[in-house]
């Protein structure tokens, strides 16, 4: 009778996470451990390719948002516990998932939770809100229990960086570790370990003619009356044929509105159902240079050695928004943040970098795998 070898569930809820699950993915040793990917079979996750050289399990979990129609949620969990029920684990096994809010996730996590197997949980490209810049809604967090409290019997909170849109959706979760990469975490007293990058670093052979990349996200259009001219001026200060534009995954305009609102052409715009973090990979060497707001995306970039800008305080001269920058790119340093434009010419924000101790990934799976 041969030793059963222990089990992964990785958790995944977006293209993101899924993107970054396959650097991940090089440094597990699967000859010793069977994997089991769970992924949220939403819209946004769709088309996603699974191009596998190891053996791994995919199993697709039912999207559950917080809902009026309580009933309807209730089936839905019925069904995903089902799912779940039906993998074969045991207390010895390991859940491993990124920072998450989702309720799905909240349903996945308390169920393995319940069965004692191991909790690694990435702080990567997401930010968890520190909890000296917090402030808890109440209001939200009364209303965000009413409709998800009958299905997870635990209290939710939600808390903002304050005077920020920024937020987290949590549960008190009990976790085993945490693997951070250039970020940390302020809400649980488990061992951390801080990584190096897992990103493959190419070395920089431009085209001929490289492009601007400016990251769009419609959000704030109506947010910040500002926004459409700070994006309109990266536009022309590198001149139109040189820039190219991806809007967020989940914003609701077309292309024809894009290059209405901007003044460009269908040519200047990467359609948004691409997955940008494949595509900027693949085409690191077409750019010379990726603008972009406070967000995810510059940190992938960031990552994977590009020259990399943010121009928030262009249209957010707020200074919540500001400080909630510094804190998000505190471990970035080559991420230049604008500090404010004057004659055409940016000033950037002169600022700490923080450092830390960082292992190699696959050293710390050896050490809790």
């Amino acid at each position: 009778m041969t030793d059963r070898k222990k089990t992964i569930f990785f958790f995944i809820s977006s293209k993101h996470e899924f993107f970054e699950f396959t650097k991940i993915l090089k440094k597990i040793n699967l000859k010793n451990q069977k994997l089991y990917l769970l992924i949220e079979n939403s819209e946004r996750n769709q088309n996603i390719e699974f191009n596998f050289n190891s053996n791994i399990n995919i199993i697709f979990l039912p999207n559950i948002y917080p809902s009026k129609n309580l009933l309807k949620n209730i089936l839905l969990k019925k069904e995903i516990i089902k799912i779940l029920k039906n993998l074969n684990f045991c207390k010895d096994d390991l859940f491993i998932y990124f920072h998450n809010g989702s309720l799905l996730f909240f349903i996945v996590y308390l169920f393995f939770n319940k069965y004692n197997l191991k909790k690694i949980m990435f702080v990567t490209s997401n930010f968890v809100v520190p909890n000296d810049n917090s402030k808890i809604s109440f209001k939200e967090t009364f209303l965000l229990n009413i409709l998800s409290y009958p299905l997870l019997n635990i209290i939710v909170y939600k808390k903002y960086f304050v005077g920020t849109v920024f937020k987290n959706t949590y549960i008190k979760q009990k976790i085993d570790y945490v693997i951070c990469l250039k970020n940390e975490i302020s809400f649980t007293k488990t061992k951390t370990f801080n990584i190096e990058s897992y990103f493959v670093k190419q070395n920089k052979t431009h085209v001929n003619e490289p492009k601007y990349l400016i990251l769009v996200v419609s959000y704030w259009i109506n947010k910040f009356s500002s926004y459409k001219d700070t994006v309109k001026f990266l536009i022309s200060k590198h001149g139109k044929k040189n820039v190219l534009i991806k809007d967020h995954p989940l914003s609701n305009l077309n292309d024809i509105d894009l290059i209405n609102i901007f003044s460009i052409d269908k040519e200047n715009i990467i359609p948004k159902q691409i997955s940008l973090e494949n595509y900027i990979e693949n085409n690191q060497n077409n750019f010379k240079l990726i603008y972009g707001p406070t967000s995810a995306a510059l940190k992938y970039a960031s990552f994977m050695g590009l020259d990399v800008i943010c121009y928030q305080n262009l249209f957010s001269n707020n200074l919540a928004y500001n400080k909630h920058t510094l804190e998000y790119f505190k471990f970035h340093g080559k991420v230049k943040i604008i500090s404010k434009l004057s004659n055409n010419t940016f000033t950037y924000e002169n600022r700490k970098i923080f450092h830390s101790v960082e292992h190699k990934l696959e050293e710390v799976f050896h050490k809790i795998l």
